[in-house]
């Protein structure tokens, strides 16, 4: 199995936002996790990447403690839990994907630097990539953060609600421009995910 969780329970401080969760997901399977704001699903897929610790209860990734398979996965954040104002341009963002596959203190070769060419051109976002990430709009935020995980070249996807941050903070009618870039952003998540199936 990719995932095996068994009496997950984790909160924040002394509010617990997943009680007594069992899960197994099948390799090559396409999982959703469906719930209201609030409902625990970015503090699982935290827990699953190992970027939070649960409370109790077990957890292994591609066979192994959760933690140890983390350069084989990819994790991509909600955009809300990201700096915007940081100051780095949209292909150092990417290039952190590689991070996990040559270590935090070593240069990256011709093959890391291809690689990140490679998926920023795959989002459609090469022309972008000396631009500040934060000076992006909303779409173009969240393909960044899938190149960067394909930069990654991962086993499986771990994707935080994808398409959000697209849609316009506005009351006002989305323009023809903003929904067509909403659903290429939609159909570009859905191709990567089949891909890796």
């Amino acid at each position: 199995a990719a995932i095996e969780m068994r009496g997950l329970r984790a909160g924040y401080g002394e509010r617990i936002a997943i009680d007594d969760v069992d899960l197994s997901v099948a390799r090559g399977s396409l999982t959703a996790i469906f719930g209201p704001n609030g409902g625990g699903k970015s503090t699982l897929l935290k827990c699953i990447a190992g970027l939070m610790a649960p409370c109790a209860g077990t957890i292994s990734v591609l066979g192994e403690p959760v933690g140890a398979a983390s350069k084989r996965i990819a994790y991509v954040p909600q955009a809300e839990q990201v700096d915007w104002s940081f100051p780095i341009s949209v292909e150092e963002v990417v290039a952190m994907g590689r991070t996990p596959k040559i270590g935090p203190l070593r240069r990256s070769s011709a093959i890391d630097r291809a690689a990140v060419r490679a998926a920023l051109e795959r989002v459609d976002m090469l022309g972008a990539a000396d631009r500040q990430v934060g000076a992006l709009s909303g779409g173009q935020r969240r393909r960044v953060f899938l190149a960067r995980a394909i930069a990654s070249d991962p086993e499986f996807y771990l994707l935080d609600e994808p398409v959000t941050g697209v849609d316009p903070t506005t009351q006002e009618k989305r323009s023809e421009e903003h929904t067509s870039e909403l659903q290429s952003l939609r159909h570009l998540v859905c191709r990567l995910l089949l891909e890796k199936k």
